[in-house]
């Protein structure tokens, strides 16, 4: 089955405390769109725990989105990113941090949560996609997924 899964979000703190850039989103596209990336049922990239592969990846309102491929069942409703790179310390106020309070946090006039340090990916490198109970950019717990079908593909070989 093909799915569609939000990945990431540029310009927001997430809530491991992880900030990626525009600039980011498009490295990681690319990697994404030059190769397979392989779907992991957890985060640990063990042979039999394949259960899918990327087909592509775009960028829509600032959102890192990449189409896959499931020829297994998840065991959960959440496909992050495994990523390496370096992280870089932060500080800025001008940012709108998505996760819960957190030490760091202010709050603006109208109650929004900034966070004043956080890590900025820099030069990302993919190293697959993992299965969670978890996504870090939800500000909703009662969340359900970040991946949504999208259709069969078929095999016409």
């Amino acid at each position: 089955m093909q799915y569609r899964v939000n990945l990431a979000q540029a310009d927001v703190i997430n809530m491991n405390n992880w900030y990626y850039s525009k600039e980011c989103l498009e490295q990681i596209k690319s990697q994404i769109n030059k190769k397979q990336i392989i779907v992991y049922d957890e985060a640990q990239t063990t042979p039999n725990k394949q259960i899918g592969k990327t087909i592509k990846a775009e960028i829509i309102d600032d959102c890192l989105y990449a189409d896959i491929n499931l020829f297994k069942p998840p065991s959960a409703n959440f496909i992050n990113l495994s990523i390496t790179g370096r992280l870089e310390i932060v500080t800025t106020v001008n940012n709108l941090w998505v996760g819960g309070k957190a030490k760091g946090v202010i709050y603006d006039k109208d109650t929004i949560q900034h966070c004043m340090n956080h890590y900025e990916v820099k030069k990302p490198e993919i190293i697959s996609l993992f299965v969670s109970d978890t996504y870090p950019f939800s500000k909703d717990k009662f969340k359900t997924s970040n991946f949504v079908k999208q259709g069969i593909i078929f095999n016409n070989e």
